[in-house]
């Protein structure tokens, strides 16, 4: 038993850790009636990933954003800056993976091909980040996200923002009528298995879908602004893989003695 014990508290190995981030992806679409289909696209604006088994440091920034698709809408921003960090080497154990994304003076706006307002996101600053830190069995995931000055409206209505908005992973702001907004949007995708342990975090600082066929103005979209996601994989070392084999063999052979 004392073999099996320690075994699980043993020393292992961060084999890789990635990273990625983006500051801004808008993928926007309208039909209009005989007028076929309008889209507007932009981004992901200043992404960077990397996956490696080395350490790495990567970070971009993008002056500005401009966009404009007639009767669909307009993306504006100012920097979009984003970042990642890896200081996984191989060795034995804890080891970190992070990544950032910042968007500053965001004006977003969706017409929906007949001069409507569907959708207005606005706000001074947007920041998210995500990390991955420990080692086999004992990963630790951290998402921040938040906003400076957020303001938001959909069909010309303002959509009341709580000031702890941000304070809590996978807050839906609003789900109605066919549009979906979350704010710091979490998700784990961590996974585990026989002999390998991964832990991954996605962070979406705010997150937006519209489906066409529900809302008035036929926009369809899928909006992210402030991703990030980071990972770490490890595996436990040798020897306590070996160890914890010879406690199992030792705790059969003893109930086997005492049968």
């Amino acid at each position: 038993m004392a073999s099996l014990a320690v075994a699980g508290t043993s020393h292992a190995a961060v084999v890789t850790g990635a990273g990625e981030a983006s500051g801004l992806t808008v993928d926007a679409s309208v039909t209009l009636l005989g007028s076929g289909l309008l889209d507007l696209e932009v981004g992901p604006v200043a992404e960077i990933a990397d996956d490696s088994s080395s350490p790495f440091t990567d970070s971009d920034t993008v002056i500005s954003v401009t966009s404009t698709t007639l009767l669909l809408g307009n993306v504006d921003t100012g920097a979009v800056t984003t970042s990642i960090d890896s200081d996984v080497d191989g060795g034995f154990g804890i080891r970190t993976s992070t990544s950032t994304a910042m968007v500053d003076s965001l004006d977003l706006a969706l017409l929906g091909g007949i001069g409507a307002d569907t959708l207005s996101v606005t706000a001074d600053t947007v920041t998210s980040s995500a990390m991955v830190s420990g080692d086999y069995g004992a990963m630790t995931l951290t998402g921040t996200s938040g906003v400076e000055n957020l303001q938001i409206s959909v069909a010309g209505s303002a959509i009341t923002i709580p000031v702890d908005a941000f304070s809590t992973a996978n807050n839906v702001l609003l789900d109605l009528a066919g549009v979906r907004i979350v704010l710091n949007e979490q998700i784990d995708t961590s996974s585990s298995g026989a002999g390998f342990d991964n832990g991954a975090l996605e962070v979406n600082a705010i997150h937006i879908t519209v489906d066409g066929s529900l809302v008035a103005t036929g926009v369809d979209a899928d909006i992210v602004i402030g991703h990030s996601f980071a990972s770490l994989n490890s595996v436990p070392e040798p020897g306590s893989i070996a160890l914890g084999a010879t406690g199992l063999l030792m705790l059969v052979g003893y109930r086997r003695r005492k049968a």
